[in-house]
């Protein structure tokens, strides 16, 4: 069997003709298309910050994307693996209920521990080379990462605690019995990840988790969002009757009577005073700054500087370029040639929202 998790081809290959299971209650049936959707959006949001610790861990740029749904019977999660492989399983004891198991492929591990450890991924094992118990505790370490971060994203995404027992590790070979994919006897949800370790590393993973629980994260995701919708829509339904109800009152005009009032109340030497004061800070030079990018790399990295060096931004080659007046952000826009000089052509000005947002990085 080759080294590597079986395609969908494959898949449908091992779990046998559909056709030969009308009779039976249809897996597709199960989770419906917006509970999939939800999934997908959790493993994105989830999993997507696990790759920020995996990022550190292997000091590479480390991306999980594009989750894969599908549904199997327990006794057929054996057929979704490709042995030998490591499988990391927690229980959540707090706000969730259920277990919940990564299977990566042991090629795959072997090249995770050897970053870690320093090395530049390009380790292999020969075929009957088994991983050592230090790369099997280094691997299970990168796992653990991953499975914890996703649950303090989880908890984030849902708005409550979520805890989880210790992470336990095992080591799956051919016709091994596994206490982790046998332990329940319905039926199974089993995702698909990309992950993608800088220019070295572009495979899949696996996590498996009981339907149950894959509907119950679906469902609090869906009501959590549904119910902001629906409070942002009664507050905008109730602020937009308080104005009617102003305006019917007559509030718009009382408001245009005291501001003419006020206008009329101010002097015109006070007036004049004020546009004199408002020319002199129009004087005032402003130091305007142009942030292309902007990079964070280790110690070890910055010292090893010379010239003809090249520093990698963290921005991509079509994304706006920042304008900031005294440090303040105020504007983006795209980078243009005027007379053989650089420029800046403004293409959004920044609103106080995006301003604090800005400033809270």
């Amino acid at each position: 069997m080759a080294n590597s998790i079986l395609n969908q081809d494959e898949i449908d290959a091992l779990l046998g003709d559909q056709n030969s299971r009308q009779n039976e209650d249809p897996l597709t049936e199960d989770l419906t298309e917006q509970e999939k959707d939800a999934l997908g959006e959790i493993g994105n949001i989830s999993l997507g910050a696990a790759a920020t610790a995996l990022s550190q861990l292997f000091n590479q740029k480390v991306n999980i994307t594009s989750p894969r749904i599908t549904i199997c019977r327990a006794e057929e999660l054996r057929n979704f693996f490709v042995t030998p492989c490591l499988a990391v399983d927690i229980e959540f004891i707090e706000g969730l209920s259920g277990f919940n198991v990564l299977v990566l492929k042991q090629s795959d591990a072997v090249i995770m521990t050897d970053l870690m450890m320093g090395g530049e991924g390009k380790r292999t094992l020969s075929e009957d080379e088994p991983m050592s118990e230090m790369e099997i505790s280094a691997a299970a370490e990168a796992m653990n990462q991953m499975i914890g971060t996703a649950a303090t994203s989880m908890a984030d995404l849902f708005g409550f605690a979520v805890n989880i027992s210790p992470p336990r590790t095992e080591f799956l070979e051919e016709n091994s019995f596994s206490e982790v994919l046998n332990r329940s006897q319905g039926k199974m949800v089993v995702i698909y990840f990309r992950l993608i370790i800088g220019n070295i590393l572009d495979t899949k993973f696996v996590q498996v988790m009981e339907i149950n629980t894959a509907k119950k994260q679906a469902s609090i995701l869906y009501k959590k969002y549904n119910q902001e919708d629906t409070e942002e829509d009664i507050h905008n339904e109730e602020l937009s009757e308080q104005v009617e109800e102003d305006l019917q009152e007559g509030q718009q005009e009382e408001l245009f009577i005291l501001a003419e009032e006020m206008k009329k109340s101010v002097p015109n030497s006070t007036q004049a005073g004020i546009k004199k004061r408002m020319d002199l800070i129009l004087d005032i030079p402003l130091k305007v700054t142009v942030v292309l990018g902007t990079a964070k790399r280790p110690i070890k990295d910055v010292l090893s500087i010379t010239p003809g060096s090249i520093v990698e931004l963290a921005s991509l080659v079509d994304e706006p370029v920042e304008v900031l007046v005294n440090e303040t952000l105020v504007a983006k826009g795209e980078v243009v040639v005027v007379d053989e000089n650089f420029g800046v052509r403004i293409t959004n000005i920044i609103s106080p929202e995006e301003r604090i947002k800005y400033l809270a990085r």
